[in-house]
């Protein structure tokens, strides 16, 4: 059996940061026009995160499948960051 990866805090840094810029994208955005928004920001995120080097590769599927996993992580990344508690 091969070992689990896990993402790295570089990864972890980045992804706090395009959330910051781009919204909590855990929230689905209502209509065709912002679910077509919110899968073309998961791809463009998808293709950032895997390419920061000594993390994980992940399809957009599965990196959205496991934010809710790392959401205390990404809170308390934000909270050493910038001193704030939500996201």
């Amino acid at each position: 059996m091969e070992p689990r990866m896990r993402a790295s805090d570089e990864q972890f840094s980045t992804l706090l940061e395009f959330m910051e810029s781009h919204g909590d994208l855990s929230n689905s955005r209502s209509g065709p026009q912002g679910r077509l928004k919110s899968e073309r920001l998961w791809c463009e995120l998808t293709t950032i995160l895997n390419s920061i080097g000594g993390g994980v590769n992940k399809s957009a599927d599965k990196w959205k499948k496991n934010l809710w996993l790392y959401r205390p992580r990404l809170l308390l990344l934000r909270h050493l960051l910038v001193g704030s508690h939500s996201i």
